[in-house]
């Protein structure tokens, strides 16, 4: 099924094969449409969920897998991938999930070497006031609950309630998909954008 050089919404690109989509996704991207080549890529990118699920469980625990793959899919949007064959995008999926694999694992060796440093510095410290720091970890709490808040206000209230399942609640983007309606690339770009604009609200209320 072969797509027309104009923007698609979600249902029409729904309908389009493989292939389909992307020659749809190279079509929007040599039109300059940039939004429309990011949201066909999202459908390409869940086509291929199961097979980057699958490379993913062969190098991490099981019960990471689910939130690594909208990671790996992150990572691909963000690259601004400029390959013009379904080959080289399958070669760049390749080579990010090796980096986010490597990541997670770096991640959890830093994690505890950081507990176990955590844990020698408590040694004998046992003298130091317990709520010490304290004020300052409210301030950061209660500064990431008004970032979040005003991050969500903007939303429709069907896609805060997305956000809430598929984020806050950490379910599964076809339950969230099939309770809201939406696609499951729908969910996956929801979440994305949200924790985009929540570290853009963050930055913007740095010091000068």
């Amino acid at each position: 099924m072969r797509s027309a050089a104009r923007p698609l919404a979600d249902h029409e690109l729904q309908r389009l094969d493989a292939p389909g989509l992307f020659r749809h996704l190279l079509a929007m991207r040599d039109a300059g449409e940039a939004e429309a080549a990011t949201r066909a890529m999202w459908f390409v990118l869940w086509q291929r969920q199961r097979w980057v699920r699958a490379k993913l469980a062969v190098k991490l625990p099981a019960e990471v897998v689910d939130d690594w793959v909208p990671e790996v899919f992150d990572r691909v949007v963000d690259s601004s991938f400029d390959g013009a064959s379904e080959g080289e995008l399958v070669n760049w999926l390749k080579v990010i999930i090796a980096r986010a694999i490597a990541d997670f694992h770096r991640g959890r060796e830093g994690r505890r070497q950081r507990d176990d440093r955590a844990g020698a510095a408590r040694i004998g410290d046992d003298d130091r006031p317990a709520e010490a720091g304290a004020d300052d970890l409210g301030y950061e709490l209660v500064g990431e609950r008004q970032i979040v808040a005003t991050v969500l206000a903007a939303r429709s209230a069907a896609h805060r309630e997305a956000i809430e399942l598929a984020y806050f609640a950490d379910q599964p983007a076809r339950a969230v998909a099939e309770r809201t309606g939406l696609t499951e690339a729908n969910v996956y770009q929801l979440v994305k954008r949200f924790k985009d604009d929540c570290r853009a609200e963050a930055g913007s209320g740095e010091p000068g």
